[in-house]
């Protein structure tokens, strides 16, 4: 499995050309979520069909899959994994409960990864 990252600061309409690419087997994406301090990291499957487009600024990952699928007609399976974080003020160091989560994140990334790599397995079952 070849994988590319893309960091940005706010998702934005032009990645759905991106995430359309017939080259793109799967997407992830990776962000964070206020937690209770100990909460891990959440693999959650989604989907163009659960998305409301919205006027405003902000996009989500299910919005992107809809403009994949509507304006390139290719919506590959993706996944969102959550952080967990309980503090984000500005500071030097991530907290205790996001440095725990980092060491989860690339397991639940080998498992997306292992079942595209798998042909006996439906990459949308994870």
């Amino acid at each position: 499995v070849v994988v590319e990252r893309i960091s940005v600061h706010q998702l934005l309409p032009e990645l759905a050309a991106d995430i359309a690419a017939e080259v793109v087997q799967a997407v992830v994406f990776v962000d964070t979520r206020l937690a209770a301090p100990g909460d891990l990291p959440a693999l959650q499957p989604l989907s163009p069909k659960a998305a409301s487009p919205s006027v405003g600024h902000h996009l989500t990952p299910a919005v992107l899959l809809l403009y994949a699928q509507a304006l390139y007609h290719h919506c590959p399976p993706a996944w969102q994994i959550t952080i967990p974080g309980v503090n984000f003020d500005h500071g030097e160091s991530l907290s205790e409960t996001a440095q725990n989560a980092l060491a989860h994140v690339s397991v639940l990334a080998r498992q997306i990864t292992a079942r595209l790599d798998d042909p006996r397995r439906n990459a949308k079952e994870l």
